[in-house]
């Protein structure tokens, strides 16, 4: 079980990510390459390292059993392997030939190369062809280590992974006794168009994602995606997803500190305390809010968690956030402001429902609202995010109400005078009032640019 798990962590290491799928076009239309028991073709090997010269062809080797090892600096098998091919070539010196590959640049590779030998006491034989394409041509793969068997007669006698390359193998080839059927090494071939440099899964990039487990995304501004906003959080079988496009830095905060509750989501219960409140605020309309959001103000944000993360999902929100806007600090802190108060105004219960069997009834518009069976609290929710949304101060319950009541409000919802009309007819009543609440506070990090406190501006999204 250990080298099984072993192995599975070095594949993956050494996965090519397609390097040499972009790079190379095989030798055949069907992308396959020679074959075991096909003639190599006595191609030119040019830019060599670490040999008698910086030319040569795959006929200079003929007699020898020439091994390729197809390598990379970052592959860590391949790494591993270089010392190992050192001892064998000084064992079977003049019967075998290890010549390493690499498409890597001589910059990459010299600086590496040079490294290694000045570790390794007594020298190293291996040479190195350097920035190759022909071998690769006549070789295509996409995962690493990917060794050549080369026979004498300079037919190809196998392609296998690391494992197969040892002493008993090697001494197998060069006796000309039938060496055990080596097992020729496979690759995981993408089977769909993947280019590094750019998004995986993005434009069907690697893939359609059907198979996403999990991700996060920040963008920044895109005019496809229109004005700011949120798509809230959608729950599915496969996780837990939260969308937010082009908004300003403190819609994030305050979702992910609002833990997908209307908690922080009204912008009087934010408290900005910046130098710099520009980058976090805007009073701009129309094209100078356009130009305000192009200067790199606003952002757009994926999340996506599997099922068994969603308890880690504004907890993971919050980190990212925290890597993405390392300069702003921000904290819940309970603070003395101003706010609304809907108050009882008479002892005598004017509100409970007629009936409490009744299915909880919620209707909203501009011209009104009706509650049956509903609670005061779901009542203050729905007033504070929908009519109330620019009110300055937070609006807060002190009825300390527990059942469920029947209310109707006639006229505009979002004039505070005009529902308070209505409620008094229910003795009930929104009064200004200070009170210790929480609030969210957007600061500069201290040691960061920008650290000086100022009051912020209102926030748009």
């Amino acid at each position: 079980m250990k080298k099984l798990t072993i192995n599975i962590v070095m594949a993956m290491l050494c996965l090519i990510f397609n390097s040499y799928a972009q790079q190379n076009k095989v030798a055949d239309p069907k992308g396959n390459g020679l074959q075991i028991g096909q003639k190599v073709p006595d191609v030119m090997l040019k830019n060599i390292h670490n040999y008698k010269a910086k030319t040569a062809k795959i006929s200079d080797f003929e007699g020898k059993l020439l091994i390729l090892d197809f390598w990379a600096t970052w592959c860590s098998p391949c790494i591993a392997m270089l010392p190992k091919m050192d001892l064998m070539q000084r064992k079977f010196d003049g019967k075998l030939q290890f010549l390493s590959v690499t498409y890597q640049a001589e910059k990459e590779i010299i600086p590496f190369l040079t490294r290694f030998t000045e570790k390794q006491k007594a020298g190293f034989t291996i040479p190195s062809v350097i920035e190759d394409h022909d071998l690769n041509l006549l070789f295509p793969h996409q995962q690493l280590p990917h060794y050549v068997w080369i026979g004498p007669d300079g037919i190809v006698q196998a392609i296998t992974s690391d494992e197969e390359i040892n002493e008993a193998n090697i001494t197998a080839s060069l006796s000309g006794k039938t060496m055990k059927k080596l097992a020729v090494k496979v690759d995981m071939v993408s089977k769909a168009p993947y280019d590094r440099e750019k998004p995986l899964l993005i434009n069907n990039n690697g893939g359609d994602g059907q198979n996403l487990i999990y991700h996060s995304i920040f963008a920044g501004f895109s005019e496809n995606l229109g004005g700011g906003g949120s798509s809230g959080i959608i729950t599915s079988e496969k996780g837990k997803q939260l969308v937010i496009f082009n908004s300003s830095i403190p819609w994030f905060y305050k979702d992910a500190y609002g833990d997908g509750t209307l908690k922080f989501y009204n912008d009087n219960r934010v408290k900005i305390e910046v130098k710099d409140p520009d980058k976090l605020t805007c009073d701009l309309e129309g094209a100078a809010a356009l130009e305000w959001m192009k200067k790199g103000n606003v952002f757009s944000y994926e999340l996506f968690i599997p099922t068994y993360m969603s308890d880690q999902f504004f907890q993971i929100m919050r980190e990212d956030l925290k890597r993405i806007f390392p300069q702003y600090t921000v904290k819940v802190k309970i603070l003395k402001v101003k706010c609304l108060a809907l108050t009882r105004t008479t002892p005598a219960d004017k509100i409970k429902t007629k009936d409490p069997l009744a299915k909880p009834v919620m209707d909203f518009d501009l011209t009104g609202m009706k509650l049956v069976n509903f609670s005061l609290t779901g009542f203050i929710d729905y007033m504070q995010f929908f009519y109330q949304l620019q009110s300055p101060m937070p609006i807060i319950d002190e009825t300390h109400y527990k059942g469920k009541a029947d209310l109707q409000i006639k006229g505009n919802l979002r004039d505070m005078n005009n529902v308070n009309t209505s409620l008094r007819e229910y003795g009930l009543e929104f009064k200004e009032v200070e009170r210790k609440i929480e609030m969210l506070v957007i600061s500069d990090t201290k040691g960061k640019p920008g650290s000086d406190k100022k009051e912020g501006k209102k926030l748009v999204n």
